[in-house]
């Protein structure tokens, strides 16, 4: 595994302006009260019953990995106002897929998210073996993809609750890359430390220079801005068991994607709940009292590290229509 296997995210400027554009979404629109509970289909990639060639050891999925992964991520998006239903399935069976799951991985959401705005879409592969990686988010939502199949993260099974990856094997990678689908950037953005908003576009997660790695709190990378780096926010790069949390800045910038960026997902949504559909055993948190004031910082961030140990690699979205981030 390459020691320096980072979530790198490109047009971080770009972003920043489209997020601009969302700063007063949610107050000039209503999004549901109540929360909405998002239906989410898993696409598992294997071959012959295994994840690829080159890691026969490797064991086989187990059911109670993708209830215990909706499971983390409803208490992760817990007070956000998104939740996610009892998930779909989808097993696709293809060795050059399995065994190059990365170098394929445009191929295969042009074949299998065919509708992409009608669930949340997550490919589960071996997505390590080929490329490095633990999570990827193809493209960012633009107000414009919401159909494309690009519209869909991609996750390494390994980084699923009961993975073999002690430091990132506790289902946040999945948290993580979802975080950009509902439009959120990294914490570290463009690693500069201007004032605090500049770097990801929310007011209220505090500068920071560089992705954090383990679970270093306390650390300050802008010594001269307010707040210290917010490690334990999930969108940083720290160990799973150090992402704790979202912003209340960050909760309303998904709310505000959701109403912008994804409608047609969120009518779906919000006609299933009225047919009496409810999230996986719970019900839709309540939407979060959303304010200007400053909040405490969260802890760090995740990525791949050495000697196996793997510092979680995500090679995030282009701003581009076009999968630029993910080979032809």
């Amino acid at each position: 595994m390459a020691e320096a296997e980072t979530r790198t995210y490109g047009a971080v400027q770009s972003a920043l302006a489209a997020h601009s554009k969302l700063a007063a979404a949610v107050e000039r629109s209503a999004f549901p009260n109540a929360g909405v509970t998002l239906p989410i289909t898993f696409h598992v990639v294997l071959w012959n019953g295994r994840w690829s060639t080159s890691d026969l050891a490797a064991p086989p999925l187990k059911p109670q990995q993708i209830a215990d992964q909706v499971a983390q991520l409803n208490r992760d998006y817990n007070g956000t106002g998104l939740q996610f239903a009892s998930p779909k399935v989808r097993f696709h069976t293809r060795k050059d897929w399995a065994d190059t799951c990365w170098a394929k991985l445009g191929e295969i959401l042009a074949a299998v998210n065919t509708a992409p705005a009608a669930a949340v879409n997550v490919i589960v592969c071996d997505l390590a073996s080929s490329g490095g990686i633990l999570g990827v988010m193809p493209d960012m939502p633009n107000g414009q993809n919401e159909r494309d199949p690009s519209q869909a993260v991609a996750v390494d099974f390994r980084s699923m609750p009961g993975g073999p990856y002690t430091r990132y094997s506790g289902g946040r990678t999945l948290t993580h890359e979802l975080g950009h689908y509902f439009g959120l950037l990294h914490t570290f953005g463009d690693g500069s430390c201007a004032t605090a908003g500049g770097h990801d576009g929310i007011a209220d997660t505090p500068a920071q220079r560089e992705l954090s790695n383990g679970c270093p709190v306390g650390k300050d990378s802008c010594p001269n801005q307010p707040g210290k780096d917010a490690v334990n926010n999930f969108m940083d790069y720290s160990d799973d068991a150090c992402m704790t949390s979202f912003s209340l800045g960050q909760a309303a910038r998904m709310q505000a994607v959701m109403l912008q960026f994804r409608p047609t997902l969120l009518a779906r949504a919000l006609r299933r709940a009225g047919a009496g559909n409810s999230a996986a055993g719970t019900p839709p948190p309540p939407k979060p009292q959303l304010s200007a004031s400053r909040r405490a910082p969260p802890p760090p961030p995740r990525r791949l590290a050495a000697g196996g140990q793997q510092q979680r690699p995500c090679r995030p979205p282009s701003q581009k229509r076009q999968n630029t981030h993910l080979p032809s």
